[in-house]
């Protein structure tokens, strides 16, 4: 079995959490640390989560709590590399990420709800900018907020 790890990296402000490996109910100290790592050093927070074969509703209790934190600092949350798995376990349990996606999952996911969703531009961008297109994971897709 592959261990599960969490690297966290800053760069110009931006800072890019990248799980690698299943997410379960084991990954949670893991990804747990990785939360820490968001702080007020941080203008962008870019979760990649092209390393994650599958999740389980363990990563929901990550999530939503990622969400809430960088709201509350005000920075901008980014979601890339969402796998139909990921988009499967949020529409069974309802959970909405708020995030900006990247172009081709916007449209991707976009094309699955029947609505058109904004292009989002790359994560670290100001936070006035992020505003404008960000997006919402609803039920069925990614759909302009």
């Amino acid at each position: 079995m592959e261990t599960f790890t969490c690297p966290a990296t800053l760069s110009d402000g931006v800072l890019v959490l990248s799980p690698r490996g299943e997410i379960d109910i084991a990954a949670l100290p893991a990804l747990d640390a990785a939360r820490t790592e968001i702080d007020a050093r941080a203008t962008a927070v870019c979760l990649d989560l092209s390393g994650v074969p599958f999740m389980d509703t363990a990563a929901l209790h990550f999530l939503g709590p990622v969400q809430d934190h960088c709201a509350s600092l005000g920075v901008p949350l980014r979601v890339s590399g969402l796998r139909s798995q990921h988009l499967r376990l949020f529409r069974l349990t309802g959970f909405r990420l708020l995030a900006a996606c990247s172009t081709a999952e916007s449209r991707r996911m976009g094309s699955i709800s029947g609505r058109r969703a904004p292009a989002s531009r790359k994560c670290g961008r100001s936070r006035a900018e992020t505003g404008a297109d960000q997006v919402r994971l609803g039920r069925l897709g990614c759909y302009g907020a």
